[in-house]
């Protein structure tokens, strides 16, 4: 019991180094995965902010929009980015934009969408403003994971706009315009909000603020790693790194091809190296039992065991024999393998030791 309690000691606490080992790891790629996706983020921001904004200004103003919908605050920032640099035109300034994503955030929450369909459906819908209008692929993910914004679309075209028809007619003609999608959202934003209010919090949208609300406390560090990437000191420490791994390429080439030339050689001549081997393993074979019988009949101490051993005659004896076998089988192979005929080596053994005994 305490042998086993022991072994079983030792065995969890080596799982618990590998455990904390590929936690570590994978912390690390997290970390860093995090930061580039922050970086992405932050230089789309760059690119788009106004006058009235600074990119930080604008990242706390994604943030409290992000809390207000429940929404992750990286995927928020990257749907801004996005929208401004592709949709620009559609709105009238960046507050628009985060009001637009906010309000779409509120949507997928108010449909049960799962977090890949908003994904999904934010991709769509993003790529429909840039292109002008909501047709094909677009337009079925909106109906499909956004049925407010759908209704709100609907609602706007019939009554503010006087259109007949269907949806899928007005998708058809191409009427369906970044216009007309960003106007039916704000005018159902009363009506978004009062629904997504009564909506309960789920533990995922709680550990979603959660992890918003560490990213900013992290941000300093996120853009430290992300400044890293370029500092001088790291991309000559990856390029000596790199230097390295081919070094290491040009040495193991040769040794690899000198393995398998080994290879092809003795796969070649194997007809008379096999005889060789059977040789050294009889003689293997011959001296550990030799061993087990002294040991047996003399029972003396493990330390002196080698050297009684090796003093014994019968024990040279032995190995003399081996090795005049070994050497027969060896003569035997190489002059069948020269001459190209068949003598048997252990025929010419068992032969001698029968003249001997007779």
């Amino acid at each position: 019991v305490q042998a086993g309690n022991s072994s079983l000691d030792g065995m969890l606490s080596k799982v618990k180094g590998v455990v904390a080992t590929l936690a570590a790891a994978s912390g690390v790629r997290n970390l860093i995965g995090t930061s580039d996706q922050m970086a992405g983020a932050t230089a789309r921001l760059s690119l788009i902010v106004d006058d009235q904004n600074s990119v930080e200004s604008l990242q706390q103003k994604i943030f409290a929009s992000a809390q207000a919908s429940r929404g992750a605050y990286l995927d928020v920032m990257d749907t801004v980015g996005k929208l401004g640099l592709t949709a620009g035109d559609a709105f009238t300034g960046n507050d628009e934009m985060i009001r637009f994503a906010q309000l779409m955030n509120q949507n997928f929450i108010i449909a049960g969408a799962s977090a890949t369909e908003q994904s999904s459906a934010m991709y769509q819908l993003t790529q429909a403003m840039a292109a002008g209008k909501l047709q094909g692929d677009e337009y079925r993910s909106i109906i499909e994971n956004a049925p407010l914004l759908a209704n709100s679309i609907e609602d706007y075209m019939r009554n503010v706009q006087g259109a007949t028809g269907s949806m899928k007619d007005w998708a058809a003609e191409g009427l369906l315009t970044s216009d007309v999608i960003k106007a039916a959202l704000f005018s159902s934003a009363d009506e978004i909000e009062a629904r997504f209010a009564q909506m309960p919090r789920t533990w995922s949208q709680n550990w979603t603020m959660m992890k918003n609300n560490a990213l900013i406390a992290l941000q300093p560090l996120y853009n430290y790693i992300g400044q890293l990437a370029n500092d001088p000191r790291v991309l000559t420490a990856i390029n000596e790194i790199t230097g390295a791994i081919s070094g290491i390429a040009q040495i193991a080439i040769p040794v690899i091809d000198l393995i398998v030339s080994g290879l092809v050689w003795t796969g070649e001549n194997l007809e008379w190296i096999m005889p060789l081997l059977l040789g050294v393993a009889a003689a293997y074979v011959l001296i550990h039992g030799a061993v087990a019988v002294y040991n047996t009949v003399t029972a003396i101490s493990n330390g002196l065991q080698a050297v009684a051993l090796y003093a014994c005659p019968i024990v040279w004896i032995l190995l003399i024999i081996i090795a005049v076998i070994a050497a027969i089988y060896g003569v035997v192979a190489a002059i069948n393998h020269l001459t190209g005929s068949t003598l048997s080596a252990t025929g010419i053994i068992a032969g001698a030791f029968m003249v001997a005994f007779a």
